[in-house]
């Protein structure tokens, strides 16, 4: 039987090889290729991503959001720069968690409480994934630990112009990943429409309080306002919020050196003592040989 059954698995798979060379379709790799170069995926799980894309559209139409969620969802999105629908996001995060539930059933024949266990996981990456938490975390504090460099750069440039798309584009050239993407994307909108409208979308995109600040000493050098004492007490600010991001930081380095030494200490007594322990060994058989 067990022959049987894998000799039609060899089969099923020639025939599938056979038709796929005929019709000339692509193979994996140049399919994920193709998607890597075209998303600008770096995961080196692409593959395994693509096809969960492809079964995350199958439920995308069938996926019903009332206004006010979907406002939310695309709100992250744009937040955590994802260029998808809140169908597709919500769909992608249904079946990750599907994936993971299915885990549960050979982990019954183990333990129930483990296939349990497993369900939770599922149910909880399914509310981080949705809530997109952990990336929009991210891209703020990237932004914002970029930001008093940013203000610093203004208030410069300020003493001998006042061209807003300069200073934007200027900046841009030697930003980090997430704010150079912000305003390449401030400085399309400035060119093609309202510079106050545009910088408006930058501080909804961004969602952070610092942003904000910015934003708003930016629409008062558009409005043609005498903003240099603004920048300069925003510069001094955001200087004390970055040194004081710094010192927490520098807080959690004693703590981390702590466990290392602990460690460190623990493998040194470990093999102090397997070696105390292998002496005591070879004596007893010296003794009583």
């Amino acid at each position: 039987m067990l022959i049987q059954i894998i000799a039609g698995v060899i089969f099923a798979v020639g025939i599938i090889l056979i038709l796929s060379d005929c019709l000339k379709l692509p193979y994996r790799k140049t399919e994920n290729a193709a998607e890597h170069l075209i998303k600008g995926n770096s995961n080196g799980f692409t593959g395994i991503n693509n096809s969960l894309e492809k079964f995350a559209r199958a439920f995308e139409k069938s996926i019903k959001i009332n206004e006010y969620k979907r406002a939310v969802i695309l709100s992250n999105l744009q937040t955590a720069g994802l260029e998808i629908t809140p169908e597709r996001h919500i769909s992608n995060c249904i079946v990750k968690a599907l994936v993971i539930a299915f885990l549960a059933l050979p982990a019954y024949y183990f333990s129930p409480i483990l296939s349990v266990g497993v369900l939770v996981i599922a149910f909880l990456k399914y509310q981080n994934s949705v809530q997109l938490t952990k990336q929009i975390k991210t891209k703020i504090e990237e932004i914002e630990t970029e930001l008093p460099r940013f203000v610093f750069s203004i208030e410069g440039t300020l003493r001998h112009s006042r061209d807003l798309l300069g200073m934007i584009e200027n900046y841009s050239a030697n930003a980090g990943e997430y704010l150079k993407k912000e305003l390449k994307i401030t400085a399309a909108d400035i060119r093609s429409g309202n510079e106050i409208e545009a910088i408006k979308r930058l501080e909804s995109r961004v969602g952070s309080p610092m942003m904000s600040d910015v934003c708003r000493g930016l629409i008062s050098i558009v409005e043609g306002g005498d903003t240099l004492f603004y920048w300069q007490s925003l510069s001094l600010k955001f200087s004390d919020i970055q040194r004081q991001q710094l010192l927490r930081k520098a807080n959690k380095v004693p703590h981390r050196v702590s466990r290392l030494s602990m460690a460190l200490f623990i493998c040194f007594m470990i093999l102090y003592i397997v070696v105390v322990l292998l002496s005591i060994s070879k004596s007893f058989s010296i003794i009583f040989k």
